[in-house]
């Protein structure tokens, strides 16, 4: 399967254990297909946007599939929102912050964005 490493071949498996690994493959393969909206071949921004997040995150992956159900729904909905406010912020002329990006020095964004974080409601 395309989206196994060959990592995969260098373990001992069960029969079991490969079930379980061709029932994943039945259910992903729509997600990782070369014609989904968000492969690696994609020139989407929700395809582009998905990507930073995989790269900003290498371990997102190993965390999502030990989360709890409830942790995993409130990454998503913020996600998701993250998502729509970035590919689509060049249509909201009239949000007053929209600007903001531009008046915080590159260097300090992420220490202001962890401070946002935190701020009591603004």
């Amino acid at each position: 399967k395309k989206w196994l490493t060959s990592s995969l071949s260098e373990g001992s498996f069960s029969l079991e254990d490969l079930d379980r690994i061709l029932a994943l493959d039945e259910w992903i393969a729509p997600f990782v297909s070369d014609e989904a909206h968000t492969s690696a071949y994609s020139g989407t921004e929700t395809a582009y946007f998905w990507r930073k997040v995989e790269l900003a995150f290498p371990d997102l992956m190993e965390w999502l599939s030990d989360a709890d159900q409830v942790e995993v729904d409130h990454l998503r909905e913020t996600l998701d929102k993250l998502c729509i406010n970035g590919t689509h912020s060049q249509h909201i002329l009239s949000d007053r912050r929209a600007g903001y990006l531009q008046l915080i020095a590159e260097a300090d964004r992420s220490s202001i964005m962890y401070w946002l974080c935190r701020a009591p409601y603004h």
